[in-house]
């Protein structure tokens, strides 16, 4: 340890003497501290557990949840990295195992990582007691014959993580009942992990568990760990509906640790690489813990060009190769790792001596959980923050002092978000039959109804909700809304990537960085959720440019000062990524821009909306400011900010400016949880406006660049491109907004107390309606294939006119008069008019055609039943009418100039899909034949 010490002050040394890169802003130590000491837990302890306990010696916080564990208590342990928790259920378990032997444990762990190493670790306690014990992980690397020996002969102790709960053993519950009879202990671990969306996931995981073990009649205790959160119990009742016995005071010790805060003077990423390069000549183990998966992957394979024993580590590796690093630090073969989020749980990877920061850590929490990774067993450790070119970041290196005096955040999740409920609920029905009373007491009636209403579950003839599917689990990506896709180079599987991720960072022609490898995207196969790679080497790096919409769909809160307003609410929001640029890598200068035609997502979250008085947008302007760019500062400026308030990231959020809303009759900024149904983190956000208004003015003001730059109002991750920004008439803005608020204090007081008001927006019937058809001149196969229907040339275009009565027929000559048509509509009525018509359109006439009120029938189809139905049979079925020809024979007849043919089929296309249309709006179905054989009904809601 002593030769670790002298390294480490020869490292500081170096730091606080160098210059040239960095600038030292900060620079303090934190003395160890003693820990507080307990051996007596009076518990009725097995002689074997008392005498090993003896010898250890318990910290403080240990001895008390033994204590509570043995009184039948539910335990929450909130204390930090390092500090023993394992040893608490570990210990707990062997205990009750010793005096019961039918005893059964579930240990969850949000990793397999984790997973693999606390079994070791339970062995390895369990033969220095002197006990024998069968531990087994079941998990997705566990064999299908190896996961059968389990279920048949369950082990003492169960370990696994919540997607193997969720797939593997909820599903198929009868399979496992021996183990479930006999099951006292289920240890959760690392829960302050389990908030956002995967924490809106696994509550309902929990309830799922919970329920079906009542019906077995098992009695458990749950023994709950996290780190140091604001708000522990709060969120293990969110996620089990329990109020366990909160431990919280750690009585571990803490070695010596020095702080340093460092601000980069040219590139941060240089100043890491500088430094990682004295940690390796001086011997020192490191750990770099970058902001994203892009940086890891950068600093890694830069750092690997300069020296030896550098690996980059985050989600999205393969499982065999997370192991072959993790064995590889802990055994000291590798000294150097640069990591996500990834390693901030509690993975052992043996003892480091020094933690680089590269860029805040998202919240207070997990920078504790980081400086947690070093300094283990009282040694001496480094922790060094090294600031971004980012608005939070800067705001720390103005008050560094607050990075070890914040507060700690709260967790928040959300299990009742509406995407999320529906999931689990079909999950609820394939797994046990709901009762009445389960309906009722839970206040899920009206979700079971709307349920069915979208065709996703069966209703028998006595009125009860029957599943439609065997296995509605395997559809829930419990880590995210949208459905994984799955990375393929060279036919080789290479990791996956969330489906709302999918279109901003791998779409086509985009650079995609992934173990220290760059690879160009050369398709996405949207029907198998495959992203095609090509591994390259380029000089350039790419960002997408996305457009946004948002509609207000209810407005649940609002707070007013004076003609000020901020209301908090639903919103639907609409994303389309439309292209991106190239940027050269290093000096980031635009090399071009490349358009891209995707289709949208849309969905629905909570969010909240500033909306910016008239006489501030004169202010602004009287000035000659950018009244768009000061707008659109504010927007960058706050969501940079939230992590000051919430356990987020700006990633978690999204954000649109618009300088006249027509639902807020003037200019908005919008601020949503960037999730399906949202995570619970703006309507938090809501409740501190102020505070985080406050914030942005003093970061705003303290930035001494003129005209707006990283460090205050440019963002990362802006879809414009960072234009328009005008830094001048965001200050302008704050300044008003902030002086309109402190003269009104009491009236905002007054206005959060009032009952909130609801306003829903109403959707009406549409009156002017058009119905499109087209055909083409050439065949998929003939272009390359449907991803390149732009190819195919337009024969004919029939369009019905719901005002006129008729169908008027267009050439490729007529598609702008067709254009200004379609935008006096209400709507245009198609089938797979978004898969195909318009992008055939687009190749010929360049125009916003996904802008226009669509309603695809295809699609609103699929969407209830998961699959196709084509425009033959449900005419069939439906109307008793059919197809009159197809597609092949179209191309055919324009080859032999047989137009006339063309029309007379494509008239008869545009006719079934108007009364397809005409007959679902009158009657809420259609009619197709299920594979059964059975005529059965589709509910549709044409909006």
């Amino acid at each position: 340890m002593l030769e670790e010490k002298a390294a480490l002050y020869r490292l500081l040394d170096y730091i606080c003497s160098t210059s040239g890169e960095w600038e030292v802003v900060f620079k303090t130590l934190l003395r160890s501290q003693n820990p507080c000491f307990k051996k007596d837990c009076n518990l009725n302890l097995h002689p074997l557990i008392s005498s090993f306990i003896q010898q250890k010696l318990l910290y403080s916080h240990q001895a008390e949840a033994l204590y509570h564990l043995g009184l039948g208590h539910n335990i929450c342990v909130a204390t930090p990295t390092a500090s023993g928790k394992s040893l608490i259920y570990n210990l707990g378990v062997l205990n009750a195992f010793t005096l019961e032997p039918s005893t059964k444990a579930l240990y969850i762990f949000p990793l397999k990582a984790l997973a693999q190493d606390q079994a070791k670790k339970l062995q390895n306690l369990a033969k220095t007691i002197g006990l024998k014990i069968k531990v087994e992980i079941y998990d997705g690397d566990t064999s299908s014959w190896k996961r059968k020996k389990i279920r048949e002969n369950p082990p003492d102790i169960l370990i696994t993580n919540p997607e193997m709960l969720h797939l593997g053993m909820l599903p198929h519950f009868h399979l496992w009942e021996n183990f479930f009879k006999y099951l006292k202990f289920i240890v959760v671990d690392e829960v302050h992990t389990y908030r956002g969306i995967f924490g809106s996931h696994l509550a309902w995981v929990f309830r799922r568990l919970k329920r079906l073990c009542n019906y077995l009649g098992t009695n458990f205790q749950w023994i709950f760990c996290s780190a140091t959160i604001a708000n522990p119990l709060e969120l293990v009742s969110q996620l089990t509906d329990i109020s366990p016995v909160l431990i919280k005071e750690s009585g571990a010790p803490k070695g010596e640790l020095h702080f340093l805060v460092l601000r980069g003077l040219f590139n941060p990423a240089g100043a890491c690489l500088k430094m990682l390069q004295q940690t390796k000549e001086l011997g020192l183990r490191t750990i770099v813990f970058t902001k994203s998966r892009k940086m890891t992957e950068l600093i890694s394979m830069w750092a690997s060009k300069r020296q030896s024993k550098v690996v980059p580590y985050r989600a999205g590796f393969l499982p065999i190769e997370r192991r072959k690093i993790e064995n590889s630090l802990f055994s000291g073969e590798i000294n150097t790792v640069v990591s996500t989020s990834a390693l901030e749980l509690g993975v052992d990877i043996g003892k480091l001596d020094v933690c680089v920061l590269v860029g805040y850590p998202g919240s207070i929490m997990s920078l504790w959980q980081r400086i947690g990774r070093v300094g283990r067993s009282g040694r001496p450790s480094l922790v060094v923050y090294l600031g971004l070119e980012d608005s939070i970041d800067e705001y720390f290196l103005q008050h560094p002092k607050e990075l070890l005096t914040a507060p700690l955040e709260k967790a928040v999740l959300n299990p009742f978000n509406p995407y999320i409920l529906k999931q689990h609920l079909m999950c609820v029905l394939a797994e046990h039959t709901l009762s009445r009373e389960e309906i009722n007491k839970n206040g899920i009636a009206q979700t079971l109804e709307e349920l069915w209403q979208e065709g996703r579950i069966l209703r028998t003839q006595t009125g009860d909700f029957v599943s439609k599917e065997k296995n509605p689990q395997r559809k829930i990506n419990l880590r995210g809304i949208g459905k994984r896709y799955n990375l393929f180079e060279n036919n080789k599987w290479i990791g996956d990537i969330d489906g709302f991720r999918v279109y901003k960072e791998t779409h086509p022609g985009a650079i995609y960085l992934h173990a220290g490898e760059e690879y160009l995207v050369e398709q996405i196969d949207e029907e198998h959720k495959v992203v095609i790679l090509r591994k390259i080497r380029s000089t350039y790096y790419t960002r997408a440019i996305v457009e946004k919409q948002t509609t207000i769909l209810e407005i649940n809160r609002q707070q007013q000062w004076d003609n000020f307003y901020i209301f908090q609410g639903k919103l639907q929001i609409t994303e389309q990524v439309i292209g991106y640029e190239k940027r050269k890598k290093g000096l980031n200068f635009l090399l071009g821009k490349v358009d891209l035609d995707l289709p949208k997502i849309e969905f629905e979250t909570q969010g909240f909306w500033v909306k910016i008085p008239e006489n501030t947008r004169c202010l602004v302007e009287q000035q000659n400011f950018h009244f768009m760019g000061g707008i659109h500062g504010l927007e960058h400026l706050l969501i940079g900010l939230l992590p000051l308030i919430l356990l987020a990231d700006r990633n978690d959020f999204g954000g649109i400016s618009t300088p006249f809303h027509l639902q807020v009759e003037d200019a908005g900024v919008f601020i949503y949880d960037a999730y399906p149904g949202g995570a619970g983190l703006s309507e938090q956000a809501f409740e501190q406006i102020k505070y985080l208004l406050k914030r942005a003015s003093k970061m705003l003001f303290a930035c001494k660049c003129e005209n707006g730059c990283p460090k205050c109002i440019q963002s990362p991750k802006c879809g414009s491109g960072n234009r328009p920004l005008d830094k001048r008439a965001t200050k302008v803005i704050l300044q008003d907004l902030l002086k309109i608020v402190s003269k009104n204090i009491l009236k905002i007081q007054k206005i959060e107390k009032a009952k909130a008001k609801k306003v829903k927006v109403k959707v009406n019937l549409t009156k002017n309606f058009a119905v499109l058809d087209l055909e083409t001149k050439l065949l998929a196969q003939e272009v390359g294939g449907w991803h390149k229907a732009h190819k195919m040339g337009i024969s004919c275009v029939g369009v019905y006119f719901s005002e006129k009565d008729s169908i008027i027929f267009f050439q490729d000559s007529e598609l702008q008069k067709l254009w200004e048509l379609l935008l006096k509509q209400d709507l245009i009525v198609g089938f797979n008019i978004l898969g195909f018509d318009f992008k055939v359109l687009q190749g010929s006439l360049k125009r916003n055609w996904y802008d226009l009120p669509t309603l695809d029938l295809l699609l609103e189809i699929k969407k209830k039943l998961g699959y196709r139905l084509s425009l033959d049979h449900l005419a069939q079925y439906t109307l008793n009418a059919q197809k009159k020809g197809n597609g092949l024979l179209a191309v055919k007849w324009w080859r032999e100039g047989k137009i006339e043919k063309i029309i007379e089929y494509c008239k008869h296309d545009v006719f079934l899909t108007k009364e397809l249309y005409l007959f679902g709006r009158k009657n809420g179905y259609l009619c197709f034949k299920n594979k059964a054989g059975q005529i059965v009904h589709v509910p549709v809601h044409w909006r």
